[in-house]
């Protein structure tokens, strides 16, 4: 019974040194500076930030290249001469007579002769094309020159639709007939002189004209008696045509 009575005795814990305490310390500061260390180095590898020493793959350039037109000169070539001292100014009333056609294929797209009328404009307004503005004032007055102009003095890119191609040099042939209110010797307003072939194709014309008046009549002849309608249509008018002749010449 005494032996039982006896207690063990508590257990005495020893106190760590100094220097146990440091090494623990060290220990946590330890693992601490390796974590921090790792989570640096997987911000610095990570993909994000190593996409500027990833070489970049080409990327395929669409360029667009843009043509460049020429800026040609225009240029004229006397065939007869004017004056030599009356030049049109800038502001001045021309009258002219031309014929136009497309350089690269001779094809005629124009002609005040065939007309039988004297084109006129005022020099420098923007009346007409910027080529014209710009030689018919080096012409004096009675001259004839050959005008050539590079598209970029005529129509350009555009053109005229079915009469001038894109991109076209044109070439006019032109007299320099009255300037304000002084023509030429020899001209009068109203009493134009036509040759005896362009008074052929204006006969010739007018007469596919009349012709196709007198076709619409006899069309209209034959469905007002279908319906059995009678009214007098326009008849023939072959003198009309050599009456137009007559009088063309004062249509100015």
């Amino acid at each position: 019974m005494a032996n039982s009575s006896i207690r063990p005795p508590p257990q005495i814990k020893k106190k760590k040194s100094a220097k146990s305490k440091w090494n623990d310390y060290s220990l946590v500061l330890g693992g601490v500076a390796l974590i921090v260390l790792s989570l640096l180095l997987l911000v610095f590898l990570s993909p994000v930030n190593n996409q500027s020493k990833i070489p970049k793959k080409p990327v395929n350039e669409v360029k667009i290249k843009v043509k460049e037109r020429p800026n040609l000169p225009w240029s004229k070539k006397t065939t007869a001469a004017g004056d030599g001292k009356t030049f049109p100014q800038v502001g001045d009333l021309v009258s002219l007579h031309y014929v136009g056609k497309v350089e690269e294929t001779g094809i005629i797209f124009d002609s005040s002769k065939s007309r039988g009328q004297i084109f006129r404009f005022k020099v420098g307004s923007g009346q007409v094309i910027k080529g014209w503005d710009e030689a018919i004032p080096k012409m004096s007055l009675g001259e004839k020159a050959i005008v050539t102009l590079p598209p970029n003095f005529a129509y350009g890119e555009s053109g005229v639709r079915d009469l001038i191609p894109p991109d076209a040099t044109l070439v006019f042939d032109v007299e320099l007939i009255g300037i304000n209110d002084k023509f030429k010797p020899g001209f009068e307003i109203g009493k134009q002189k036509f040759s005896d072939e362009e008074l052929e194709k204006r006969k010739k014309k007018l007469e596919e004209e009349r012709r196709a008046r007198a076709k619409e009549d006899e069309e209209k002849r034959k469905l007002m008696k279908e319906q059995g309608e009678v009214e007098e249509v326009a008849g023939d008018d072959n003198g009309a045509v050599d009456a137009v002749i007559e009088e063309v010449g004062d249509e100015l």
